[in-house]
């Protein structure tokens, strides 16, 4: 069951959400933290706060999740943005575990944007249940960060900036990442941001 027209105001809670996601974007390393927690049994209540928040009749989506076929129903009844295949889609939304395979394949068909048009691009929007944790030290730099910024993430995330590295290459196209963790703290990777590995020799 999905309560959240019970518990998502689509005027209010959608405008805090979106100042929240427009901040991390800024600001990338920043840790935000979406500040109500909508109640979902199919898909995590962070990731469908933050669907509700951008999808509408002018954008498309993809789902992979367990219970898929539920959440894209529910999505679409409730923003009226049409599903598409991942390789068209605006945004995709991944709230299941994916192989080193999966998340290769579906990065590197997404939209990069063009030229002519850098900001056609995919935004990928990442469940990870343990995100910060010590495993990974990062390095960040690039637009909106003040020299630089580290931060801690978990080790799930690893194959995730493996991929990143390769679909961001060829500047200015590439995809925006958008991660959240089980309690709506989330971290946002706009495909201009540098990341370095700091606990070891891996430069992205």
């Amino acid at each position: 069951m999905i309560k959240a027209d019970q518990t998502f105001d689509k005027v209010h809670d959608s405008q805090r959400t979106f100042r929240v996601l427009l901040d991390c974007m800024a600001r990338p390393g920043k840790i935000g933290a979406l500040q109500i927690e909508v109640e979902a049994e199919f898909i995590s209540s962070g990731l469908l706060q933050i669907a509700l928040t951008l999808l509408d009749r002018e954008v498309s989506f993809s789902i992979m999740a367990k219970e898929k076929e539920k959440i894209r129903r529910y999505l679409k009844w409730n923003t009226f943005s049409e599903e598409s295949e991942a390789c068209d889609a605006d945004y995709l939304f991944i709230d299941t575990s994916l192989t080193s395979v999966q998340i290769a394949e579906v990065m590197r068909n997404a939209k990069r944007g063009t030229l002519a048009d850098p900001h056609q691009s995919a935004t990928f929007v990442v469940y990870i249940e343990e995100l910060f944790a010590e495993d990974i030290g990062l390095r960040l730099s690039g637009p909106g960060i003040k020299n630089q910024r580290q931060v801690a993430l978990s080790k799930h995330i690893e194959r995730w900036l493996g991929e990143r590295e390769m679909v961001n290459e060829e500047y200015p196209l590439g995809v925006d990442m958008i991660f959240v963790n089980s309690v709506g703290e989330l971290l946002a990777l706009p495909r201009t941001t540098k990341v370095e590995r700091v606990d070891e020799q891996w430069v992205m």
